[in-house]
Parts: C-alpha cells; structure tokens; sequence
C-alpha cells in the first residue's frame, strides 16, 4: 500500500510538472511559408539598423596586424539579438553573425573578404530547421548542427561574450586565449 501510494505521488508531481513547462512560442506561426526569407531578412535588417554604425565598426590595420572581437548586441531587455565575430587582418576580413528572434536563431550569415577570395554563406532558420541558404564562392557549406549548437550555445551566455580585455590589436600569430569561439572550422 506504502509502495502505491508514493507511485501514485511520483506519478502526479511527473504530471504536474509535465504540464507547467512552457511551450516556446512558434515565431513563424503567421508568417506564411513563401514569406519566410522575407520576415526574416525584415527582422535581420531591423536588428542592424538598432545595433547602427559602431556595432560594426572595425579597425584598419598596419601590416602584420591582426584583429579579432566578440560583439553582443541585446535589446533593452537583455535579450540577445544579434552575436558577431569579426577578425580582420591587414589583407581580408572573416565576419560571421548570428541573429536572434524572441530567443529563436534565425539566420548565420559569414563572409570572407580578401584579396584573393570573396565568399559569402547565408543560412535562414525557420523553427530549428534550415529553410534555406545561398552560398557565393568556394566557401564549403557548414553543417546546421554546429550551426544550430554553436548559435543556441552563445544564446545561453547570459552576459557579454569575448573578455572585453581583448577586444584590440593582436600580433599575427596571437589569438585570445579565452575565446569561445572555435576559429577553425
């Protein structure tokens, strides 16, 4: 009798538990199929537009310099909206940015500029599924795995990425020590 009561007790607070936890809210539960790439573009947009001109500026650089930042941009409520990572060098840039919607990853985009290379990647997410993505030039495509894990994985740090003691110059061959980032791939 003991043994079925405190099944029964397990049983309910298993339940209770079950039924309080809440549903993430499907963002694109009104945007229809065909829109997909356009709201998300639209909220894309937005979010550079809010971040403005300094959450993209960078540095130039002398010869033989290197530059590497982790920027955050997060609404007035401390959501996170939009996450870079910006390495330059005296000859090309690597920019790669993921962008959030309602705590969502709706879109990575990465592009590589140097001298002898220009490649740009866009990947659209619509519910945790890649919807779509374009790829310009030799870049080889990245699994939505590690995009998905890497961009829910930099959603989940609740303060500033990157220790702001680095955010400067680096030699060519140094790179921050406590970087979360993996810089190969």
């Amino acid at each position: 009798m003991k043994i079925a009561v405190i099944l029964s007790l397990c049983l309910l607070a298993l339940i209770i538990s079950c039924k309080q936890r809440e549903k993430q809210e499907d963002i694109f539960k009104d945007v229809p199929i065909a829109y997909t790439k356009f709201f998300i573009d639209s909220i894309k947009h937005k979010i550079q537009l809010d971040a403005g001109v300094n959450f993209t500026a960078r540095p130039s650089l002398k010869n033989n310099e290197y530059y590497y930042d982790e920027r955050n941009f997060r609404d007035s409520l401390g959501n996170l909206k939009e996450y870079s990572i910006i390495e330059r060098w005296d000859t090309g840039d690597v920019f790669t940015n993921y962008y959030y919607y309602k705590s969502k990853l709706i879109d990575v985009s990465r592009k590589i500029f140097t001298s002898h290379i220009h490649q740009m990647s866009n990947y659209y997410f619509r519910n945790d599924s890649l919807f779509d993505s374009y790829i310009k030039g030799q870049l080889v495509q990245i699994p939505v795995h590690t995009l998905l894990n890497r961009g829910y994985r930099y959603l989940s740090y609740k303060g500033d990425i990157g220790d702001t003691s680095f955010r400067k110059y680096f030699g060519k061959k140094s790179y921050p020590p406590n970087s979360v980032i993996t810089l190969v791939e």
